[in-house]
């Protein structure tokens, strides 16, 4: 019996080995997918913020935006402040209760902040490594049908999400700045372009004009192949896709916080220039949510 291949069953062994031997062809999702509709259709695109820019009411629309964005503030006090009558109340524990390695994640969780400045430093190369472990596979775990598992959970363990990054300048002699892929499963790096192509960032991420990702040390862009979980989930598989992107952000996010690296997470960005920044078309590939990682610049860290 082949050892390598970890599932048990003979018959199964052969009937899964002569799927993995075919020639991969994932089916493809219908033209009417309401997966891409809806994701076409919630786009942020360049002539939407062309078009704000030139209306003489642009700034009464922020405000507007910002009352709106208090009444929900409001509302949600009032949820956590509502009268409880006669309904039983129950008081939860205090971190004295706590074990020590639960007060340590409870003390990062409560750490991370969203910070758009930085200072302009590189991170290391070894801090780099640890962000991406974030979701790279796990030695020698695999589920029954052999599938490496990784750091983030995954519906069906398909794992439909890539990440690309701009390392926006040379970490070390051997790391230099430019687009790269990450291979989770040998935990590896794959230049895509040998330049940041920082002007070009300011195309995709002119929403975020806050954010100040000239003086971060690299972004990430975590990316949703929707062909991979469509197959089994059909339209739900989009849901999945974007419940795992914000799994592994959180992961990242926390990971920097233990680092003293400043980030922030941004949705905010024009989609079809990023995907052309990053050589990739939809609907194969889709750019769900960018991080912009650094030190920060008032704490220096």
């Amino acid at each position: 019996m082949d050892s390598s291949f970890p599932i048990k069953d003979v018959s199964m062994k052969k009937k899964t080995k002569k799927i993995l031997s075919q020639p991969e062809s994932p089916l493809p999702l219908p033209s009417s997918s309401l997966a891409e509709i809806f994701h076409e259709n919630t786009k942020i695109r360049k002539f939407d913020i062309e078009f704000f820019e030139s209306r003489d009411d642009y700034v009464k629309q922020l405000l507007m935006n910002q009352y709106l964005h208090f009444l929900s503030w409001r509302t949600q006090l009032s949820n956590t402040q509502r009268n409880t009558g006669n309904l039983t109340v129950y008081t939860l524990p205090r971190k004295k209760e706590l074990k020590k390695e639960t007060l340590n994640l409870l003390k990062i969780i409560k750490k991370r902040r969203s910070i758009r400045e930085f200072s302009g430093e590189n991170i290391t190369l070894p801090q780099l490594s640890v962000l991406l472990q974030a979701y790279a596979a796990m030695p020698k775990k695999n589920d029954k049908l052999g599938l490496k598992l990784r750091n983030t959970p995954s519906a069906g363990a398909l794992y439909p999400i890539e990440i690309y990054m701009t390392i926006m300048r040379d970490i070390n002699s051997k790391l230099s700045a430019g687009i790269y892929s990450y291979n989770p499963l040998n935990h590896s790096l794959i230049q895509l372009a040998s330049s940041s192509g920082s002007e070009k960032i300011n195309e995709f991420l002119a929403p975020q004009a806050e954010t100040n990702f000239q003086k971060s040390a690299v972004i990430f862009y975590i990316v949703g192949s929707l062909k991979r979980c469509s197959w089994k989930y059909g339209n739900r598989a989009y849901s999945y896709m974007l419940i795992e992107a914000g799994h592994l952000a959180q992961n990242i996010l926390l990971l920097g916080t233990t680092m003293n690296l400043s980030a922030c997470p941004v949705v905010g960005f024009i989609c079809d220039e990023v995907s052309n920044y990053l050589g990739i078309s939809e609907p194969e590939e889709m750019v769900l949510y960018i991080l912009v990682v650094g030190k920060g610049a008032k704490s220096g860290n």
